[in-house]
């Protein structure tokens, strides 16, 4: 069975902590994301029908410096594209 990419970072995060002595504390706020995006974008296929597709993105941790604006204004550039498509 293929293990989960998630759990595989997760189970690294935890061996690393250990060999750097991490407070638990510390750990913990790395393990949980800070923000999750979920976006649903409607397409009108060649057919006719629409069909759904799902985006995340999902930030953990901005101690170095706040997260990249540039990804909310593509997504907003997106959503509008996609509600002028299916308008025609």
């Amino acid at each position: 069975m293929a293990m989960n990419p998630f759990v595989n970072a997760t189970k690294q995060l935890e061996n690393a902590a250990s060999l750097l002595n991490l407070d638990k504390n510390v750990l913990e706020i790395l393990k949980n994301p800070k923000r999750i995006l979920e976006v649903s974008i409607p397409i009108k296929m060649d057919s006719g029908d629409i069909e759904v597709f799902r985006g995340y993105r999902v930030q953990y941790n901005d101690a170095l410096g706040p997260f990249k604006a540039e990804s909310d204004s593509i997504l907003r550039s997106i959503f509008q594209k996609s509600k002028r498509f299916l308008r025609g």
